[in-house]
């Protein structure tokens, strides 16, 4: 069908332009690997790491931040030398979660991160073999 120009421009006016909603709001804006941090059959005074990766799923750069209680027993460290408050689009940001247990019992501890729009809790369990 041919529109002619002041119909073209009637049409025009009539459609109102909604931009394409870009993660402002959206949650699970970073996939998170692993879920959870398992620490089996430790040793007292050795260290053990895991590390922890984000993945920023969204279409913009979006910040992330540990905002973790400190712990005796446990330290959270930038992976990258490139370390930086804001993640790329399909980026990662890496994180080490070393442990150094003093005492052979069960120990628990959560890593907080925060985003503009959620909080991602990741648990961290040592366990002793039963």
């Amino acid at each position: 069908m041919l529109l002619s120009l002041e119909e073209r421009i009637v049409k025009l006016s009539k459609t109102v332009y909604r931009p394409k909603p870009i993660c402002e709001l959206q949650l699970n804006t970073f996939t998170v690997v692993p879920h959870v941090i398992i620490f089996q059959n430790f040793t007292p005074g050795i260290s053990y790491c895991a590390t922890l990766s984000f993945l920023n799923n969204c279409e913009i750069s979006k910040p992330l931040k540990n905002i973790s209680e400190p712990s005796g027993y446990f330290t959270v460290t930038v992976s990258s030398s490139m370390y930086t408050t804001k993640v790329a689009p399909g980026m990662s940001q890496h994180y080490t979660v070393k442990f150094c247990a003093e005492e052979m019992h069960d120990y628990y501890y959560q890593l907080t991160f925060i985003t503009e729009a959620e909080s991602i809790k990741i648990p961290v369990i040592e366990k002793l073999e039963n």
